[in-house]
């Protein structure tokens, strides 16, 4: 084989939002990038859904699992869950209420939600495939340039003197 030769092989692009599905018993995340989908985690209930202890736990583990990606840049997550339950909106509800700094201030995440399983990867392709997955990918992107430049005039507006705004 000639060293030479490029690499074959795929490009995964740059990362675009973050996919949770939620499900009964557990909730798996994907990281979304532009030409790809990669699994990230997958976490387990301890308990069963109608324990509130249960499921505040879950929910407190997504969190932290957030963390690193979010890190990294990525402010876009995407919620799916099954039709006719209630697990995307119970999260957001959880974020709300006890992570505030998620949805509020520079660094704010967008939430989206979807419905339709993401637990394993023939339904992930199925549902980023899809082409109401893209308008909520667009949107979400969309709200988070709108803040970005927002922020960006507040620093402009209220720099001094000597200050410099790279972007």
């Amino acid at each position: 084989m000639d060293e030479l030769a490029p690499k074959s092989g795929y490009r995964r692009g740059y990362a675009v939002a973050l996919l949770i599905g939620l499900e009964e018993e557990t909730a798996v995340m994907w990281k979304v990038y532009s030409n790809v989908v990669k699994p990230e985690t997958t976490l387990r209930i301890d308990g069963i859904r109608t324990n509130s202890k249960a499921v505040y736990n879950l929910h407190e583990r997504i969190v932290n699992a957030l963390r690193p990606t979010l890190k990294e840049g990525v402010q876009t997550v995407v919620l799916a869950s099954p039709p006719r339950t209630a697990y995307a909106r119970e999260f957001i509800e959880h974020v709300n209420r006890h992570h505030a700094w998620l949805t509020q201030g520079a660094n704010k995440v967008t939430f989206a939600e979807i419905t339709g399983s993401a637990s394993s990867l023939p339904q992930v392709k199925a549902l980023t495939r899809a082409p109401v997955f893209h308008e909520l990918i667009q949107e979400a992107t969309t709200e988070e340039t709108a803040g970005l430049l927002e922020l960006l005039e507040s620093r402009h507006n209220n720099s001094r003197g000597g200050e410099v705004i790279l972007y």
